[in-house]
């Protein structure tokens, strides 16, 4: 072997140096990104608390939620949780312009979290609804850092584009904490490049609400992490100013809410697949107008055909009653809104180009006498998080004891659908609530279409796709295009979803 000259082994020298500066120098900025982000999350001054000060429901700080679990006494509750991993801050509220009476509701979300323990990865997103028109404006800032979230009481600060993005508790002229009342200052940009900004004071007229009340107290299962925290606040007061692109008018509201988690490990951590798609929820929250409050979960795993697990009830408040969890909630999908080429995409690419997510939707319970169907405002209202994730304002109408009932809320989901069993489902559920004015032939049958939809079914869970797609192709098609206009049209583009699926399941 030749010997390498002087010069060549200088060369080599010189380029393992660099390597290792170069390795070097990340390890250092790693540990001073790692030291500094430790410093926002260290506990924070703590304003000092006025026992005899009040809010609209009566209650002060200090106060206590659940008897003997310290982790639910405020206002330590409202801040970040320094030996959890996740942290979730939800404001939601319905607002109304004080000059022409346009109706909105809004969303804002922290989200404070250490991967593995250690890395931050934060993020904070604000989504503006125009109730009146049907339309929305949603915006996501990625934060790996500078967020702020302190200890103690609620106060929260997020980077906008060089201004603070806050949520905090308010003081009074002595710098004590005022309970339960808030100031806020939102900013964005919209997917349209529209500028966001609520400027508002919040205040709670109802007290802090354990979800799951007396049988869960607050810990319940979430993404299937055990011992997870989640308390809500309803009746929730604005007052301030919102900006949405030419709109800028003083808005006032009472309806709303806030709610927490605290999880103990980082959200995601019992997630299987490599996307954190395998775990799926809905989550409603409902504001009736006799006063009645309604948020409820549903939990999926997505490996287990959707199966439900774990807590899957309706947490109830009215200021009369008080609280109390309800396990008898029925769902029932209406109809399912169909995304395809969306402008907004969740952070991690998408399984599939064609994507179904649950709509219109009623829901029952026997316990409370209650019949409900909830009917979206907003088209799809798709938000910008790791994953797909659809958030958006719903009108209510039912009977409760009898008695005709409305109301207004919100829907949320990551159950999205595009597996040939899932597109199964969602073609059986879209024709066994079409209206009567689908049928337009004495030979047409509602009944025999969902007969022919449950065969197909039964092949595809059998791995037969050729008897499924010959089906599809053949009698299904048939039966479809004999439904009035444009229910068929509907139905055709689901059974054409539908083959595309199983053709790519048979591929794969």
């Amino acid at each position: 072997m030749q010997a390498q000259n002087p010069q060549q082994q200088r060369k080599g020298f010189t380029r393992r140096t660099r390597l290792w500066l170069l390795v070097l120098c990340a390890v250092a900025l790693l540990c001073g990104y790692l030291y500094v982000t430790r410093i926002h999350q260290s506990a924070n001054p703590v304003p000092p608390l006025n026992p005899g000060a009040r809010s609209d429901s009566g209650l002060g700080y200090p106060y206590s939620l659940v008897h003997a679990d310290s982790r639910l006494d405020f206002p330590q509750a409202e801040g970040r949780q320094l030996d959890m991993d996740s942290d979730t801050w939800f404001l939601e509220g319905v607002l109304e312009g004080q000059k022409s009476g346009r109706r909105f509701s809004f969303i804002v979300v922290y989200y404070v979290s250490r991967l593995g323990g250690v890395v931050p990865f934060n993020f904070y997103s604000l989504t503006f609804y125009d109730l009146d028109n049907g339309e929305y404006g949603t915006y996501t800032n990625y934060d790996f850092g500078s967020m702020r979230a302190s200890t103690g009481y609620l106060d929260l600060s997020a980077s906008i584009d060089g201004e603070a993005a806050t949520w905090t508790t308010t003081v009074d002229e002595n710098g004590a904490l005022v309970p339960y009342s808030y100031a806020i200052n939102l900013p964005g940009t919209d997917q349209n490049g529209r500028k966001m900004r609520l400027v508002s004071t919040v205040r709670a007229a109802n007290p802090p609400v354990a979800v799951g009340a007396d049988i869960y107290n607050g810990l319940i299962t979430v993404l299937k992490q055990e011992n997870t925290y989640s308390y809500f606040q309803t009746g929730i007061h604005f007052d301030g100013t919102l900006t949405w692109g030419d709109f800028h008018e003083p808005v006032k509201g009472t309806l709303g809410h806030i709610d927490r988690q605290m999880f103990p490990q980082f959200s995601g951590v019992n997630a299987r697949s490599w996307d954190a798609r395998d775990l799926s929820h809905e989550w409603r929250t409902y504001f009736l107008d006799n006063g009645l409050d309604f948020s409820s979960w549903r939990q999926f795993d997505r490996m287990k055909r959707n199966s439900e697990y774990s807590y899957g009830g309706a947490t109830v408040y009215s200021p009369r009653e008080g609280a109390s969890y309800v396990g008898d909630i029925v769902y029932e999908n209406l109809s399912y809104v169909r995304v395809e080429n969306h402008p907004v995409k969740p952070l991690m690419p998408a399984r599939a180009d064609v994507l179904y997510f649950p709509n219109r939707h009623r829901l029952s319970s026997a316990s409370l006498d209650l019949q409900l169907q909830a009917e979206p405002i907003v088209n799809a209202p798709l938000l910008a998080f790791p994953v797909e994730y659809m958030h958006g304002p719903v009108l209510l109408s039912g009977t409760l004891k009898g008695e005709p009932i409305t109301g207004i809320g919100s829907f949320e989901m990551t159950l999205h659908l595009y597996r040939g069993f899932e597109l199964v489902k969602v073609l059986s559920d879209s024709v066994r609530h079409l209206p009567a004015d689908a049928v337009q032939r004495p030979t047409t049958h509602i009944g025999g279409i969902l007969h022919t939809i449950a065969l197909i079914g039964a092949a595809v869970d059998a791995s037969d796709p050729g008897s499924a797609l010959a089906m599809a192709n053949d009698e299904l098609r048939g039966e479809l295009q004999a439904l009035a206009q444009p229910y068929s049209a509907q139905m055709l583009q689901i059974l054409d979803d539908l083959i595309v699926a199983i053709e790519q399941d048979q591929e794969s």
